[in-house]
């Protein structure tokens, strides 16, 4: 996108600016012809020589601006200071939002920049804005899938915390079962064997984690693994639990 825009309109430097989330300032996502020394560094418009003032016209405008050095408004004043002898910023937008913005500019030449670079680029934006807009909606459908992936295997893990099977006990019939409302819940049993003045006892534990998902998931985890160290430390039930 940024090579294109070089290309067809001679610009000698370049930046893509995107808002991270809607409100939030632009964030410098790639730029071209810009020194390595200056690279090195976080994006700063003073540091990077990008006019603030022209970025925040076409913010407030959503149109594209076309500025040169020889103005005597606010943005010429600084374009001269940067040592920029035009720059043109095109807002990226979308049917439903703004994405950030395309800035161009030259330093070394004026004149480069006309109204037939200004149209092409206002129409290059529309198409770019819309590539952007798709790629961000793939990588959050990337990013939901993995999540999914890894919901379902916690919760394989967890069901998998839980007995297999029941112990068998002589005039009882013993069952459990535990299916999570989510993906990942807090839900957590277990059937605890103990040896009670030499005689087989089975307690049975049973809690629910305080909320859902993966904390709750994790909570319930560690109680199951700190049950079975307690319960075969010889504890009555009051200090299992106490502890």
């Amino acid at each position: 996108m940024i090579e294109y825009a070089r290309k067809v309109t001679g610009s000698e430097r370049s930046f893509v600016l995107l808002y991270e989330k809607p409100g939030g300032p632009l964030q410098m996502k790639v730029c071209r012809g810009v020194e390595a020394s200056v690279r090195q560094r976080s994006f700063s418009y003073e540091d990077y020589g990008v006019s603030l003032e022209l970025v925040r016209k076409v913010e407030s405008d959503l149109d594209a601006a076309l500025v040169g050095a020889n103005t005597s408004d606010k943005i010429g004043l600084e374009l001269k200071e940067y040592g920029v002898r035009q720059a043109l910023g095109v807002p990226l937008r979308t049917r439903h939002k703004t994405l950030g913005m395309l800035y161009l500019d030259n330093r070394l030449a004026g004149g480069m920049f006309g109204r037939e670079e200004l149209n092409l680029m206002q129409s290059f934006a529309i198409q770019a804005a819309v590539s952007i807009e798709n790629t961000r909606l793939v990588s959050d459908l990337v990013e939901q899938d993995r999540m999914r992936q890894e919901l379902l295997l916690g919760r394989q893990i967890q069901k998998g915390l839980v007995p297999k099977k029941a112990p068998v006990v002589e005039g009882l019939v013993v069952r459990g079962l535990m299916e999570p409302a989510k993906e990942i819940g807090g839900d957590y049993f277990d059937f605890v064997e103990r040896r009670v003045d030499g005689r087989r006892r089975l307690c049975v534990a049973i809690g629910d984690v305080s909320g859902k998902g993966l904390g709750a998931g994790l909570t319930s985890a560690i109680v199951k693994t700190a049950m079975a160290t307690l319960s075969s430390a010889g504890l009555g039930l009051r200090d299992m639990l106490i502890k």
